[in-house]
């Protein structure tokens, strides 16, 4: 880069300097020098097409080129462009941009097996603590909070202006802190403070 490095070496690497100094290549040379050497094996007819070369050049513009041409088709049939859209294509890039990362936030927040398995054995053990502990659960939503329904008989029943009013409650729990006991921990405090209104 045509600057100039000063390095104090102790003399006992002397040997060492000396072969260091055998090496040194002036890089910038030595690619001006290949980049010729390209250049005449491009012109001169007589010299062999390297088929590595051509696979090489190729696959880094045809892979792009192909995958773009067939997500673009896909994402039509998903994807309405406004006019302005359909003016201005760095618009219409952001909108197909912004339709994959909604795609890519839903597949995100899907369990994998081994999740959805541990997610249904704890629901299996829920639901036997609910029924040991005397109300029944009657669904679960597993939405960054987990909204757990609930009835339990022997708790007094919701002011009728509730929508759904009766012996069923819910409670929120954040996924990430719901297990069994956490879900029972949630319900018994809830029954408890419907208890307490009626005194």
């Amino acid at each position: 880069m045509g600057r100039l490095i000063k390095l104090n070496v102790p003399h006992e690497c002397d040997d060492i300097v000396k072969r260091l100094k055998g090496l040194m290549v002036n890089v910038r040379a030595a690619d001006l020098t290949h980049m010729e050497e390209t250049r005449k094996k491009l012109r001169d007819t007589r010299q062999p097409i390297l088929t590595e070369e051509i696979d090489t050049a190729s696959w880094a513009v045809r892979v792009p080129f192909l995958l773009g041409k067939s997500i673009y088709t896909q994402m039509l049939q998903h994807v309405s462009l406004s006019p302005e859209e359909l003016k201005d294509p760095d618009a219409a890039v952001a909108k197909f941009l912004s339709y994959y990362d909604s795609l890519r936030s839903r597949d995100i927040s899907r369990p994998t097996l081994d999740e959805a398995e541990k997610r249904r054995r704890m629901q299996v053990e829920a639901d036997r603590a609910a029924k040991s502990a005397g109300y029944t659960v009657v669904s679960r939503a597993f939405v960054q909070y987990v909204i757990v329904k609930y009835a339990c008989p022997n708790a007094p029943p919701l002011p009728q202006e509730v929508p759904g009013a009766g012996h069923v409650d819910e409670v929120l729990i954040a996924e990430s802190k719901w297990k069994p006991e956490t879900e029972e921990k949630a319900i018994r405090e809830s029954i408890a403070l419907r208890m307490k209104s009626i005194y």
